[in-house]
């Protein structure tokens, strides 16, 4: 009887909540797109190079379902949980992008990738050790994306990038 109290109590103090539980997360996920939606348009207008603009947009949502994460198990009633996450965001966001090895790696680098002059969003590249050749469409966070003469994309992780060489076969008209 008492393994089963400590199954149904736990459900029955959060049965009261779970409306509102329901309801934060709904007006969260909206106000994350609309946030997102903020960011998009305010890195256009700041006309920040296209390449750090998906880095940007990228990072904006991490954070930003990493606090509706932590409010939403707050909430709950996790509250000692919430502090704990709180506490470590960054390094659950690396836990939950596969790996920080490999997530640290594709993060370093896309910011060496983005600053380099050589490696910019619109010029025609041969990468991936002569694997991939297009033009390059994006640089986020953790992916190059270059999209080949077929019309096929090719999403390549940043630091495969870095590590092998690029030919630059055509500069993006300035």
């Amino acid at each position: 009887m008492d393994i089963l109290n400590l199954i149904i109590d736990p459900i029955q103090a959060l049965l009261p909540k779970l409306p509102s539980i329901i309801l934060n997360l709904i007006v969260g996920i909206i106000i994350i797109k609309i946030l997102t939606m903020i960011v998009r348009h305010s890195v256009r207008i700041l006309k920040i190079p296209n390449d750090l603009r998906g880095f940007i947009i990228t990072l904006a949502k991490l954070i930003s379902w990493t606090f509706l994460v932590i409010y939403t198990v707050s909430s709950i009633g996790f509250g000692d949980l919430a502090i704990m996450l709180s506490g470590s965001a960054v390094a659950l966001a690396f836990i939950l992008n596969n790996s920080a090895g490999s997530f640290l790696g594709d993060v370093f680098a896309g910011l060496s990738l983005i600053g380099d002059p050589d490696f910019t969003v619109g010029m025609k590249v041969i990468a991936n050790d002569g694997k991939t050749e297009g033009v390059i469409k994006g640089i986020d966070m953790r992916k190059v994306r270059i999209v080949d003469n077929n019309n096929k994309l090719h999403i390549i992780p940043n630091s495969v990038v870095e590590k092998s060489e690029w030919v630059v076969l055509e500069r993006k008209a300035k």
